[in-house]
């Protein structure tokens, strides 16, 4: 069963991660990017895209908790089956979604899943340097 993918934010959120994940993963089939500008009625946009992609199981990864963004694409998933909404999206769990959606069997723990991957991908350079030196291996063998 196909799982569509609806990407949308604040901005050009959208369209920029969109950006990213095609450079990376290369162009994606059942994928929407909608941008929210403010200019005219967000709810009609997604339910446009959803139309579009004609899935039965959908994910939409949206930018900030709360946003209208968030908020809209909530409102639908409350009234379908087989959908879901992330927000906090980073790049790192956009692609990893888009390149594994189709071993999604269940929707709800695959969700889960990647919001754990996603949080191992957050960090910063000085802790992954502590890290990779508490792990060396002493190479004389001791």
């Amino acid at each position: 069963m196909t799982i569509g993918i609806i990407v949308c934010g604040h901005g050009h959120f959208a369209t920029g991660i969109t950006s990213t994940l095609e450079l990376v993963a290369g162009e994606q089939e059942n994928y929407k990017a909608v941008d929210f500008d403010g200019s005219c009625d967000f709810g009609v946009l997604l339910k446009q895209a959803i139309e579009e992609l004609n899935c039965e199981k959908l994910i939409f990864f949206t930018d900030i908790l709360g946003g209208t963004p968030f908020r809209q694409a909530s409102m639908i998933a409350a009234q379908r089956k087989n959908c879901e909404v992330v927000t906090g999206t980073t790049a790192q769990m956009l692609i990893e979604a888009c390149l594994e959606r189709d071993d999604y069997d269940n929707l709800s723990d695959s969700i889960n899943t990647l919001i754990d991957s996603a949080r191992q991908g957050i960090t910063s350079f000085a802790l992954q340097m502590s890290n990779n030196q508490n792990n060396q291996t002493d190479d004389d063998g001791i």
